[in-house]
C-alpha cells in the first residue's frame, strides 16, 4: 500500500504541472488466455525425484486505479496506474511409483498483488483510438500453498515487462471504452526455482480486457 500511496502523490504532481492532462479512475477485466504447459523436473541426488510440473490456469482478474490521459487533433497518449490481484494454478505430479510421500500429485495456486501500469500512445481518428506501448509490472507480495517439494521453491521476481495493443471508443470526450490485447515477456514458471534454476514451463500469461475510464 505504500507504493501505491507514491505513485498517487507523483500521479497528482503531474496534474499539477499539465493543465492539460486529463485524471480519471479505471476499472478493467482481464481474461487470461495462455494454454497449459508442463515440463519435467529431475534430480539424481538422494532422495532421487522425477516430477512433471504443469500450469493449469490462471483465474480472471479485476484490477482498479487512475488513469492519465492526453491528446491532440490526431495523437493521443494514456498512462494507467492500476492495481490487481492475480492467482495461478499448478500441478506437481510424481513419476516414480515408489516415491516416499503421501500424494503422488499435488494442486497449488500461486497469488500476487501488484501495481501495473500500461502507457500507450497512438492515432485518434474522431472518437476511435488505435495503439499500443508497454506495461510494467511490480509485484506487492506473493504467497502460494506449495508444500512438501524442498527442491521446488518460490523465487522472487518483483518487476517484469510486456506490451499491450489498445483499440478504444470515446464517448463525450470523457468516457473510454478500451479493448486490448496484453503479451507478458514472463513465463508462468518465473516465479518458481527447481534445486536453484528457473523453471521454464514455456507459456507466458497473455491477456485479453476491457476497461472502463471515466475522466474527471
Amino acid at each position: 500500500m505504500k507504493n501505491a500511496l507514491i505513485l498517487l502523490l507523483v500521479v497528482g504532481s503531474i496534474q499539477s504541472i499539465d493543465a492539460q492532462l486529463s485524471i480519471g479512475l479505471k476499472t478493467n477485466y482481464s481474461v487470461t488466455t495462455s494454454p497449459s504447459s508442463q515440463v519435467e523436473l529431475s534430480t539424481l541426488s538422494q532422495p532421487i525425484e522425477l516430477l512433471n510440473m504443469e500450469y493449469v490456469s490462471s483465474k480472471d482478474q479485476v484490477s482498479y486505479g487512475l488513469s492519465l490521459y492526453d491528446e491532440n487533433a490526431l495523437l493521443f497518449m494514456n498512462m494507467d496506474i492500476m492495481y490487481a490481484q492475480s492467482e495461478h494454478q499448478y500441478k506437481v505430479v510424481n513419476l516414480i511409483d515408489d516415491f516416499r510421500r503421501s500424494n503422488t500429485t499435488k494442486t497449488f495456486s500461486h497469488k500476487k498483488s501488484n501495481i501495473s501500469v500500461p502507457l500507450a500512445a497512438g492515432l485518434k481518428l474522431n472518437n476511435i483510438k488505435i495503439g499500443g506501448g508497454p506495461i510494467f509490472n511490480y509485484t506487492l507480495s506473493s504467497s502460494n500453498d506449495l508444500t512438501s517439494i524442498d527442491n521446488l521453491v518460490e523465487r522472487e521476481n518483483k518487476i517484469n515487462m510486456g506490451f499491450q495493443f489498445l483499440i478504444g471508443y470515446i464517448i463525450q470526450d470523457r468516457i473510454h471504452i478500451d479493448l486490448r490485447r496484453e503479451i507478458n515477456f514472463s513465463d508462468v514458471g518465473d516465479n518458481y526455482s527447481y534445486q536453484g534454476v528457473p523453471v521454464d514451463l514455456g507459456s507466458s500469461p497473455h491477456n485479453v480486457s476491457l476497461s472502463l475510464s471515466i475522466f474527471l
